[in-house]
Protein backbone atom coordinates (compact mmCIF):
# COMPACT_ATOMS: atom_id res chain seq x y z
CA UNK A 1 0.00 0.00 0.00
CA UNK A 2 2.60 2.07 0.73
CA UNK A 3 4.15 2.36 -2.55
CA UNK A 4 0.85 3.31 -4.06
CA UNK A 5 0.94 6.46 -1.59
CA UNK A 6 3.93 7.84 -3.42
CA UNK A 7 1.98 7.67 -6.70
CA UNK A 8 2.62 11.25 -9.18
CA UNK A 9 -0.81 11.94 -9.54
CA UNK A 10 -2.83 15.03 -8.64
CA UNK A 11 -5.05 12.83 -6.97
CA UNK A 12 -4.74 9.58 -4.44
CA UNK A 13 -4.86 5.85 -6.11
CA UNK A 14 -7.41 3.92 -4.13
CA UNK A 15 -6.73 0.34 -4.96
CA UNK A 16 -9.01 -1.38 -2.51
CA UNK A 17 -8.25 -5.41 -2.35
CA UNK A 18 -11.02 -6.87 -3.70
CA UNK A 19 -10.84 -4.89 -6.90
CA UNK A 20 -10.67 -6.35 -10.35
CA UNK A 21 -7.18 -5.52 -12.12
CA UNK A 22 -8.82 -4.47 -15.49
CA UNK A 23 -11.00 -2.18 -13.82
CA UNK A 24 -8.47 -0.55 -11.91
CA UNK A 25 -6.31 -0.01 -14.69
CA UNK A 26 -9.01 1.19 -16.90
CA UNK A 27 -9.67 4.13 -14.21
CA UNK A 28 -5.69 4.81 -14.15
CA UNK A 29 -6.19 6.01 -17.67
CA UNK A 30 -8.02 8.97 -15.84
CA UNK A 31 -5.37 10.12 -13.62
CA UNK A 32 -2.78 13.07 -14.50
CA UNK A 33 0.71 12.64 -13.40
CA UNK A 34 2.53 15.67 -11.83
CA UNK A 35 4.64 17.58 -13.84
CA UNK A 36 7.80 17.06 -11.39
CA UNK A 37 7.93 13.72 -11.81
CA UNK A 38 8.85 13.79 -15.46
CA UNK A 39 7.24 11.84 -17.54
CA UNK A 40 3.48 11.80 -19.53
CA UNK A 41 2.57 8.19 -19.64
CA UNK A 42 0.15 5.79 -17.23
CA UNK A 43 2.08 4.87 -14.30
CA UNK A 44 0.06 2.64 -13.22
CA UNK A 45 0.92 -0.76 -15.11
CA UNK A 46 4.58 0.10 -14.38
CA UNK A 47 4.05 0.21 -10.59
CA UNK A 48 2.33 -3.34 -11.01
CA UNK A 49 5.03 -4.23 -12.38
CA UNK A 50 7.37 -3.26 -10.20
CA UNK A 51 5.83 -4.51 -7.42
CA UNK A 52 5.30 -8.01 -9.26
CA UNK A 53 9.58 -7.57 -9.67
CA UNK A 54 10.02 -6.93 -6.20
CA UNK A 55 7.70 -9.24 -5.20
CA UNK A 56 9.77 -12.06 -7.07
CA UNK A 57 12.98 -10.88 -5.24
CA UNK A 58 12.11 -11.32 -2.02
CA UNK A 59 10.63 -14.64 -3.29
CA UNK A 60 13.23 -16.28 -4.66
CA UNK A 61 16.32 -14.30 -3.63
CA UNK A 62 15.19 -13.49 0.17
CA UNK A 63 15.74 -9.54 -0.47
CA UNK A 64 13.42 -7.06 0.31
CA UNK A 65 13.18 -4.04 -1.39
CA UNK A 66 11.77 -0.53 0.52
CA UNK A 67 8.60 1.01 -1.15
CA UNK A 68 10.67 3.92 -2.05
CA UNK A 69 13.70 2.06 -3.75
CA UNK A 70 10.44 0.11 -5.95
CA UNK A 71 8.72 3.07 -6.49
CA UNK A 72 12.09 4.86 -7.88
CA UNK A 73 12.68 1.90 -9.88
CA UNK A 74 9.04 1.98 -11.94
CA UNK A 75 9.58 5.41 -12.52
CA UNK A 76 12.94 4.94 -13.93
CA UNK A 77 11.89 2.31 -16.13
CA UNK A 78 9.21 4.97 -17.05
CA UNK A 79 11.10 7.35 -18.41
CA UNK A 80 13.81 5.20 -19.78
CA UNK A 81 10.67 3.68 -21.86
CA UNK A 82 9.38 7.48 -22.70
CA UNK A 83 12.69 8.16 -23.95
CA UNK A 84 12.68 5.65 -26.73
CA UNK A 85 9.20 6.59 -27.67
CA UNK A 86 9.05 8.89 -30.93
CA UNK A 87 8.86 12.29 -29.44
CA UNK A 88 5.75 14.33 -29.93
CA UNK A 89 5.79 17.48 -28.01
CA UNK A 90 2.42 18.85 -26.68
CA UNK A 91 0.94 22.55 -27.24
CA UNK A 92 1.64 24.04 -23.89
CA UNK A 93 -0.09 27.01 -22.54
CA UNK A 94 3.47 28.52 -22.08
CA UNK A 95 3.76 29.08 -25.75
CA UNK A 96 0.78 30.76 -26.28
CA UNK A 97 2.33 33.41 -23.81
CA UNK A 98 3.34 35.58 -26.50
CA UNK A 99 1.50 38.73 -27.57
CA UNK A 100 -1.31 38.19 -30.01
CA UNK A 101 0.01 40.86 -32.60
CA UNK A 102 3.82 38.90 -32.66
CA UNK A 103 4.05 36.93 -35.87
CA UNK A 104 5.68 33.56 -35.31
CA UNK A 105 8.42 33.52 -37.99
CA UNK A 106 9.44 30.59 -39.44
CA UNK A 107 13.03 30.45 -38.42
CA UNK A 108 11.39 30.38 -34.51
CA UNK A 109 12.73 27.38 -32.11
CA UNK A 110 10.61 26.21 -29.25
CA UNK A 111 12.13 25.41 -26.16
CA UNK A 112 10.75 23.25 -23.07
CA UNK A 113 13.18 22.83 -20.48
CA UNK A 114 12.52 20.36 -17.19
CA UNK A 115 14.34 19.74 -13.82
CA UNK A 116 14.17 17.70 -11.38
CA UNK A 117 15.44 17.80 -7.46
CA UNK A 118 16.10 14.94 -5.04
CA UNK A 119 16.24 16.27 -1.36
CA UNK A 120 18.28 12.82 0.14
CA UNK A 121 21.53 14.00 -2.05
CA UNK A 122 20.56 17.18 -3.64
CA UNK A 123 20.83 15.85 -7.20
CA UNK A 124 19.62 17.38 -9.99
CA UNK A 125 18.25 15.49 -13.23
CA UNK A 126 18.12 18.16 -16.19
CA UNK A 127 16.36 18.41 -19.97
CA UNK A 128 15.61 20.16 -22.42
CA UNK A 129 13.94 19.25 -25.77
CA UNK A 130 13.52 22.32 -29.00
CA UNK A 131 11.74 22.03 -31.73
CA UNK A 132 10.62 23.99 -34.42
CA UNK A 133 6.74 25.37 -35.04
CA UNK A 134 5.99 22.11 -37.07
CA UNK A 135 6.63 20.35 -33.88
CA UNK A 136 9.36 18.40 -35.21
CA UNK A 137 12.17 18.02 -32.69
CA UNK A 138 15.29 19.58 -34.01
CA UNK A 139 17.52 18.77 -30.30
CA UNK A 140 17.14 17.37 -26.93
CA UNK A 141 19.55 16.32 -24.12
CA UNK A 142 19.75 15.27 -20.65
CA UNK A 143 21.83 15.84 -17.76
CA UNK A 144 22.32 14.62 -14.03
CA UNK A 145 24.23 17.32 -11.82
CA UNK A 146 25.43 16.81 -8.29
CA UNK A 147 25.30 19.58 -5.47
CA UNK A 148 22.50 21.14 -6.34
CA UNK A 149 20.95 23.40 -3.47
CA UNK A 150 16.96 23.70 -4.48
CA UNK A 151 14.31 22.80 -6.71
CA UNK A 152 14.60 26.69 -8.09
CA UNK A 153 18.24 26.00 -8.70
CA UNK A 154 17.66 22.95 -10.55
CA UNK A 155 15.45 24.92 -12.61
CA UNK A 156 17.95 27.74 -13.25
CA UNK A 157 20.25 24.76 -14.53
CA UNK A 158 18.16 23.43 -16.73
CA UNK A 159 17.81 26.83 -18.46
CA UNK A 160 21.31 27.47 -18.51
CA UNK A 161 21.68 23.89 -20.00
CA UNK A 162 19.24 24.71 -22.86
CA UNK A 163 20.38 28.16 -23.68
CA UNK A 164 24.64 26.67 -24.04
CA UNK A 165 23.08 23.87 -26.30
CA UNK A 166 20.71 26.76 -28.53
CA UNK A 167 23.20 26.80 -31.02
CA UNK A 168 22.45 23.74 -31.87
CA UNK A 169 19.17 24.45 -32.82
CA UNK A 170 20.66 27.60 -34.57
CA UNK A 171 18.75 30.15 -31.88
CA UNK A 172 21.31 33.16 -32.17
CA UNK A 173 19.44 35.66 -29.99
CA UNK A 174 18.28 35.31 -26.33
CA UNK A 175 15.49 37.96 -24.72
CA UNK A 176 14.05 38.10 -21.40
CA UNK A 177 10.20 37.66 -21.67
CA UNK A 178 9.45 39.09 -18.26
CA UNK A 179 7.84 35.75 -16.51
CA UNK A 180 10.35 34.43 -14.37
CA UNK A 181 9.59 30.89 -16.00
CA UNK A 182 9.51 31.53 -19.97
CA UNK A 183 12.53 32.91 -21.50
CA UNK A 184 12.76 34.03 -25.68
CA UNK A 185 15.08 31.92 -27.72
CA UNK A 186 14.97 34.08 -30.73
CA UNK A 187 11.62 34.53 -30.57
CA UNK A 188 11.08 31.19 -28.55
CA UNK A 189 9.42 30.23 -25.69
CA UNK A 190 11.40 28.32 -23.21
CA UNK A 191 8.88 26.91 -20.67
CA UNK A 192 10.14 25.16 -17.41
CA UNK A 193 8.65 22.96 -14.50
CA UNK A 194 11.02 22.34 -11.57
CA UNK A 195 10.04 19.46 -9.05
CA UNK A 196 11.74 18.33 -5.51
CA UNK A 197 11.92 14.55 -5.01
CA UNK A 198 11.77 13.74 -1.58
Amino acid sequence: MEVWNLGPWNTTMDVPLDARFLDTLRGSQSLTPLPPCGFTGNAFPWICWSLWTSRNVYLFENRSQSPKDTFGKEILALKEWEVTQPFKPQKTSRSTSLPRDQALSSMEVFCNTDAFWRKADKASGLAWIFFNQASKELYRGPLAQSFVSSPCMGEALAIREALLHAGVAEASSVEEDGDAGALMVTGTAAATNGRERQ
